[in-house]
């Protein structure tokens, strides 16, 4: 989508709403896009710059400027990853657990892993894969997209069992090599399946497919570099997915400016909830505004043709019969095919 050379994350980010954005008021796609940039909507870099050096998920990096990876699944983990870091005596990548107070990460890391023999894993793992298939299952240029992303990435879901709050994560790694697939690995919390959390679900998993969408469209050389616009990007992208599948992902962001509400929690990497909340509702009515309009349109249009369909008809009825001459029986026929037509164009099937 964008050379190497003149990649700036900001304009790109920026395009990647705008293309998405399609079936949108125009008004209301300008007032999106600017708060990918704006102050709260975009916290300039600051991902990872207030974690703790004695923090287990601590990475030494550039200022904002590094994304999770593949090899950085240590929150996590499989049994498998888990028996291979305790070997190892690593935690992370050069990051020695030799702690108690590491060791007490391990333990909660054992009691809180991925287990896909747990059954009821293996169906919620089943319900995700279902609403991923909705929303890259239809003729929008978004799913279509996203369609085609999927098609050359091995993703692997894991249910995170015990996570604290209900969330999802996705990890991305871009492949080198146009003829191998990318991987992606896509979290979910087991809570998102447990009473009204369920009703974020779609948004959480549409949200997580709109960073798939941003990291698989990067040139490699940039595949790294973040900024929290992203995170609004996300969200609009997902919006965009959720209501082109028919579904409606505003229960994500109720749940995000609900949390904010309670907690008065502000994440350095991200907008406030309340704010990812109404860019989701604007996204979301926008969205649906247009296509219903569209839909009406389609409607009219074929009730105008169905309408003239039935005076040709009918008018053909006038001219080349005389009725007077039909059985009964057969009058009878022709009006009830006559009235048949009118439903159809009167319930819009």
């Amino acid at each position: 989508m964008t050379k190497d050379e003149d990649f700036n994350i900001e304009k790109y980010l920026r395009e990647l709403a705008d293309k998405y954005c399609e079936d949108m008021q125009e008004d209301e796609k300008v007032k999106l896009l600017d708060r990918i940039t704006s102050n709260e909507g975009n916290k300039k870099y600051s991902v990872f710059e207030n974690r703790s050096e004695n923090d287990p998920l601590y990475i030494v990096s550039d200022k904002g400027q590094k994304v999770y990876e593949l090899s950085e699944l240590s929150d996590f983990p499989t049994a498998e990853q888990l028996n291979e870091m305790e070997a190892e005596g690593k935690l992370l990548p050069n990051k020695e657990y030799v702690s108690d107070n590491n060791r007490g990460w391990l333990e909660k890391f054992k009691r809180n892993r991925y287990n896909k023999k747990f059954r009821q894993h293996q169906e919620q793992e089943k319900r995700v894969k279902g609403i991923i298939e909705k929303l890259a299952g239809n003729d929008s240029k978004i799913s279509k997209d996203l369609a085609e992303i999927l098609s050359k990435t091995d993703l692997e879901i894991r249910i995170r069992k015990n996570w604290k709050r209900p969330n999802a994560s996705v990890i991305f790694q871009k492949s080198e090599d146009e003829t191998k697939n990318n991987k992606a690995v896509l979290m979910v919390s087991d809570k998102l399946f447990q009473g009204k959390n369920q009703k974020a679900l779609v948004g959480f998993l549409a949200h997580e497919l709109g960073h798939v969408l941003d990291f698989s469209q990067r040139p490699n050389s940039a595949k790294t570099q973040y900024m929290d616009g992203a995170e609004t990007l996300a969200d609009i992208a997902g919006t965009q997915l959720a209501v082109n599948a028919g579904l409606d992902s505003r229960g994500f962001g109720k749940y995000m400016g609900d949390d904010y509400r309670k907690t008065k929690i502000e994440y350095n990497y991200t907008a406030s909830g309340t704010f990812r909340e109404e860019t989701i509702n604007i996204a979301y009515k926008s969205m649906v505004k247009v296509r219903d309009n569209e839909r009406l349109s389609v409607k009219r249009k074929k009730g105008r043709k169905d309408g003239l369909k039935i005076m040709e008809l009918q008018g053909r009825v006038s001219k080349s019969t005389d009725r007077t001459s039909f059985h009964p029986n057969q009058q009878t026929h022709l009006q009830g095919a006559t009235f048949s037509i009118y439903g159809r164009t009167s319930d819009g099937r």
